[in-house]
């Protein structure tokens, strides 16, 4: 079972005013694969009384350690892109989710089900339903950067009958999750000063439920593309 962890952080305030209180101390729990904050202890575990919550079994994220400040730590949703305007092609369309490869240098994003993929190669971005670059069914000319990836250059069909006009977006918002700012992709800020544990002892724990999050992507991923 993943661990439990109850306790104080100082969390950062979407709203706080040039700077005035920008942290605010907030009960947070992190259990069942949620991190979940209360204004006050003893609201915990009311759901009516919680201020907010983010499921990281299933919002894929990246966990930052403050560069100067050891107390500080900060959760952001891990790098998307949206591909839009397929038509013959519209299987392509949807949440693109910067991804590795191993054994593979071109591939640089992956759509959660199956391989729907986005390619980097000799200079070209391609779209694709695997690593084979003759298979891709749109392409175009660009830098190996999230702006050259979103750029308003636009795409070339590599599919007769594609009448669709691709487009690809950042998209950093969180998928599942209930707080100012989540469709945004606003990134969540702790600081553990005077909070009951450390901050590797935090990190600890939110790890464990975004590796979770991860494994149980990949297992459903996997059974998708086992089905027939």
């Amino acid at each position: 079972s993943m661990p439990k962890l109850l306790g104080h952080l100082q969390k950062k305030s979407p709203s706080a005013i040039f700077g005035f209180r920008p942290y605010q101390r907030r009960f947070i729990s992190i259990e069942n694969g949620k991190v979940s904050w209360w204004t006050y202890e003893s609201y915990y575990p009311d759901q009516s009384k919680c201020s907010g919550s983010v499921d990281l079994l299933i919002n894929p994220c990246i966990i930052e350690v403050h560069a100067t400040d050891p107390e500080c730590f900060s959760l952001r949703p891990m790098e998307q892109v949206k591909v839009s305007g397929l038509a013959q092609a519209c299987w392509a369309n949807g949440q693109y989710t910067r991804a590795e490869f191993p054994g593979d240098a071109t591939g640089r994003y992956k759509k959660d089900e199956g391989e729907r993929l986005i390619l980097f190669w000799l200079a070209r971005w391609y779209l694709g339903p695997d690593t084979n670059v003759t298979n891709a069914i749109a392409c175009k000319e660009g830098p190996d950067t999230i702006h050259g990836l979103t750029s308003a250059e636009e795409w070339t069909p590599l599919q007769a009958g594609e009448a669709g006009k691709m487009r690809v977006v950042l998209s950093g918002a969180w998928v599942a999750g209930s707080f100012t700012g989540a469709q945004s992709g606003r990134i969540l800020e702790f600081s553990t000063r005077d909070s009951e544990f450390p901050r590797d002892r935090w990190i600890s724990v939110i790890r464990h439920q975004v590796d979770a999050g991860s494994n149980r992507r990949k297992t459903l991923t996997n059974a998708q593309e086992a089905s027939p």
